[in-house]
């Protein structure tokens, strides 16, 4: 006889990328699940699509919730300084976009 062990995540999340809303639960071991807006699985999105990236993001800033949404910011360019052949340096960070106010286009 198998065992068989069903974990669930968790509640379920939000988050919109690239104006589209993609909803997660958010495992503790496996990391997101992507489901329906019912709470349904679903099929997985592709690896390269931007939805992990942020996702990513989120999980490392604090998992911030706001208004029922996932909130996270996008981390600071890199400023580089050539040292020589391929191999650059960092030398700083580029200031941060300051935040719109919402309604200005």
């Amino acid at each position: 006889m198998k065992v068989t062990h069903i974990s669930f995540a968790g509640p379920q999340r939000a988050v919109v990328v690239n104006g589209r809303s993609h909803h997660f639960e958010m495992h503790p071991y496996c990391g997101p699940m992507n489901t329906s807006a019912k709470g349904d699985p679903i099929t997985p999105l592709g690896p390269r699509h931007e939805f992990w990236r942020v996702v990513s993001l989120w999980a490392q800033q604090g998992e911030r919730i706001q208004n029922g949404l996932c909130v996270w910011d996008e981390p600071p360019e890199p400023i580089l300084q050539h040292v020589g052949g391929k191999h650059y340096a960092v030398v700083g960070y580029a200031a941060p976009e300051p935040p719109t106010r919402e309604g200005d286009v």
